[in-house]
């Protein structure tokens, strides 16, 4: 029986949507059953039915989760995602990432099971896209 894996991302320029649809590619090509949404289609119970979850969001004001739509969602999720296999990826523009230090640390105390994360800067590049591609792979595989 194939692994059920859902990605929810949250995007402004399009960048973390390129990562989750690659993260999406290499998932599918391991086997997985994959459904992509974007975080305002996306519903906090819902993380129940899938065995993995990838969470995308791109870095916004001083290194911070988007505070409209994805860190509300992520706040509201995080009880759901307890013993969960989660990966978390994202974009940034500026500074260092240091955001997704703080976004797995804030999920490593919910007692989520955090496999890997990955952050690229700005628009990402083919390569980036391939190390994504793979980041599916093996979140596939565990």
């Amino acid at each position: 029986m194939s692994k059920k894996a859902l990605i929810v991302y949250f995007t402004t320029t399009g960048n973390t949507q390129m990562l989750a649809e690659s993260i999406e590619e290499g998932l599918e090509l391991s086997g997985a059953e994959v459904v992509l949404k974007n975080v305002s289609d996306a519903t906090s119970d819902e993380v129940t039915d899938y065995d993995l979850i990838a969470l995308g969001c791109p870095a916004q004001g001083t290194e911070e989760l988007d505070d409209t739509e994805f860190g509300p969602y992520f706040e509201e999720t995080l009880p759901n995602l307890e013993g969960k296999n989660v990966i978390l990826f994202g974009c940034y523009g500026w500074g260092d990432g240091e955001f997704m230090e703080t976004w797995k640390e804030m999920a490593t105390e919910g007692g989520v099971n955090v496999v890997e994360t990955y952050i690229n800067l700005e628009t990402p590049d083919q390569d980036a896209l391939d190390e994504a591609k793979a980041l599916g792979e093996r979140f596939a595989a565990i």
